[in-house]
């Protein structure tokens, strides 16, 4: 709907002279159907949102660590769904308004993908450093644990034993690319949502 830049009227379609004042106006801008859509560029996007999301989850794991307060893991699904939305976000701006859902989905499944892989780099060094918490949670785990299969509590001891641990990295890694990928990619979808609704409200 094109209206009168001096009095507001409406004007009829293809129409640059309002019919009330008279007032010429300039024609209504029209795209193309057939002009290619800009190509998106999803991996910037993708490392970006990842990023973000591996390195806060990273700190929080070690912060919560070190000062023994455990809820502060449950922030992370909090940086799950913020990551997958600053993906989207950013693949919104190469080509406002135009994103489907699985775009949104596409680079929130790429995000999680990078963000499982450099947490696990990240988490490498952090482990080394809470050596000694490692080895308190040993012990206290060693004494409460009694009644449990021996199987699983030497399985769980080695995950507790401090300095790099081949299983730890590979469960770390296998169950980061499993739920990044799941709630970023929810993320991403649901940003997309979000972003056109705005734009026709």
């Amino acid at each position: 709907m094109n209206r009168c830049s001096q009095c507001g009227a409406i004007l009829p379609e293809n129409s640059n002279v309002c019919l009330q004042c008279g007032n010429k106006n300039a024609p209504p801008k029209s795209v193309p159907e057939d002009m290619p859509k800009k190509e998106l560029d999803f991996l910037k996007p993708a490392l970006a949102g990842g990023a973000s999301l591996a390195i806060m989850t990273s700190l929080v794991a070690f912060i919560s660590s070190a000062i023994s307060v455990p809820i502060l893991n449950l922030t992370c699904c909090l940086w799950l769904l913020g990551g997958g939305a600053i993906a989207t976000y950013l693949l919104d701006k190469q080509r406002p308004g135009t994103l489907t859902y699985g775009d949104g989905a596409l680079v929130g499944l790429f995000g999680g993908i990078f963000a499982a892989i450099l947490g696990t780099v990240i988490g490498i060094p952090l482990r080394l450093l809470q050596t000694a918490q490692l080895e308190q949670a040993a012990q206290q785990f060693e004494k409460q644990s009694q009644q449990m299969p021996p199987g699983l509590r030497d399985f769980i001891m080695q995950l507790m034993t401090p300095g790099i641990n081949m299983t730890v990295i590979l469960i770390g890694l296998v169950s980061g690319l499993i739920l990044n990928s799941i709630f970023m990619t929810g993320a991403g979808a649901l940003t997309v949502a979000i972003l056109n609704r705005k734009k026709t409200d």
